[in-house]
């Protein structure tokens, strides 16, 4: 992948060449033909390049199950460890409802949700501590 001042180098050759593919490949030694039009036309469309490329984002057969499977391991946490589901019975559990993905996605979602609770958490003490601080500070100077 080219970084966006290649990008921008070689569409500014390939224009200043009298948009002649070949010429601007051998100047530059850079890009491959369909490349160079691609990023003209881009370069046209919208007068410069995209900084970067677009994040891809394909559905995933657990998205329609999401909700659900969050709500359980919300609850789940809240039991002890043994009253707790495990994330294979929580996979079993969403088959018979109709999910037809792997377990690993499963674990994977719960990973991630895990992680996401941990951060939200952490967030939320860090704004409780810094109003602490700020209100120490204060009741420090006025005593």
């Amino acid at each position: 992948m080219y970084s966006y001042e290649d990008r921008i180098r070689a569409v500014k050759v390939y224009i200043k060449l009298g948009k002649r593919t070949g010429p601007t490949i051998r100047k530059l030694g850079y890009p491959t033909k369909n490349s160079l039009k691609r990023w003209h036309q881009e370069y046209e469309r919208s007068l410069g390049l995209q900084v970067g490329y677009a994040d891809r984002r394909s559905a995933s057969a657990l998205d329609v199950f999401a909700f659900k499977l969050s709500t359980r391991l919300k609850t789940e946490s809240t039991k002890s460890r043994k009253q707790k589901r495990s994330l294979k019975q929580m996979h079993a559990d969403l088959c018979v409802l109709g999910f037809e993905g792997s377990y690993d996605r499963v674990a994977a979602f719960a990973r991630q949700w895990k992680v996401d609770q941990l951060d939200r958490v952490n967030s939320a003490s860090k704004g409780t501590a810094a109003a602490l601080e700020s209100g120490f500070a204060q009741l420090w100077k006025s005593g």
